[in-house]
């Protein structure tokens, strides 16, 4: 949906956020992906964000990559290069601590699929890049420099 353009606030905020970029159903569908992804190929985030399932240029996401390559470049207003896809699969009290990303990080899209806030944070918390999450629910993308 790239009905919510936001190139003005990209350029004077350094982020934006749009609103249902991706359809309820594919929401769901990746959501109940990256679970049955945790539990039949488990790994452990080693560094950030100790056990939590995390993988690096999985197929479904370096496909949603694609998908929101064009919303991406007419909400930032910029010509974009896609460097890669990451995601992590929260749990209640995991925490990603603030850190500087590497260059190619240089623009970001973090997307919430889905979450269950049973417990404050509850089950589970499926996101891309994990940036500003208290802005987030799910179906929604903030994208940011």
């Amino acid at each position: 949906n790239m009905t919510n353009l936001n190139p003005e606030k990209f350029k004077e905020n350094g982020y934006c956020i749009i609103r249902s970029v991706i359809s309820n159903e594919l929401r769901d569908i990746i959501t109940q992906y990256a679970l049955f992804d945790e539990m039949q190929d488990y790994r452990a985030d080693k560094t950030q964000v100790l056990g939590a399932h995390s993988k690096y240029a999985d197929p479904a996401m370096e496909s949603m990559l694609l998908h929101l390559h064009s919303i991406m470049e007419a909400n930032t207003g910029l010509t974009l290069h896609p460097t890669y896809s990451f995601y992590r699969v929260y749990r209640n009290g995991d925490e990603l601590k603030a850190h500087i990303d590497r260059p190619s990080c240089e623009i970001s899209a973090s997307l919430c699929f889905n979450y269950s806030y049973n417990d404050n944070l509850g089950d589970f918390f499926i996101q891309s890049v994990f940036f500003l999450t208290n802005q987030l629910t799910s179906g929604r993308i903030i994208v940011n420099i």
